[in-house]
């Protein structure tokens, strides 16, 4: 005979569950959109910006954003969803018509705390990027 619990049904033999009753198994996901995002087809069309902010999150991953009159932006595609990827490259090709004056890369070390250092101040660092086209 398998092991039962009060809360699920559980057999090791065959490993079957049951969800709680008190449980809603179906949600549904709600479209959000914050203040601090824009649509890269909206960006496109509509303005000039000052500057585009490609931020490097982790080893190869990148999202990125947009400054337009002293507002940063993050990008998002048309499912509210931020455009991030692997490839550098890859987001300046997405990015190609936005009328942008400046592109740079943005790093954040987290350096400082992992030595236990003070509690973190903006260590950010800012690189120019070009758009060779190389994609």
């Amino acid at each position: 005979m398998g092991i039962s619990t009060a809360l699920s049904l559980f057999r090791v033999a065959r490993y079957t569950t049951k969800a709680l009753s008190c449980i809603n198994t179906q949600q549904f996901a709600a479209k959000i959109i914050t203040k601090d995002q824009q649509p890269l087809s909206k960006l496109e069309q509509y303005f000039e910006v000052e500057k585009l902010v490609f931020h490097s999150l982790d080893l190869a991953l990148y999202n990125v954003s947009a400054v337009v009159e002293g507002q940063e932006y993050m990008i998002t595609d048309e499912k509210n969803q931020r455009l991030k990827s692997h490839n550098l490259l890859s987001l300046q090709q997405l990015c190609q018509h936005v009328k942008a004056k400046k592109q740079v890369v943005r790093q954040s070390s987290p350096y400082d705390e992992m030595v236990g250092g003070p509690i973190k101040v903006n260590n950010e660092l800012e690189v120019s990027l070009g758009d060779n086209k190389l994609y």
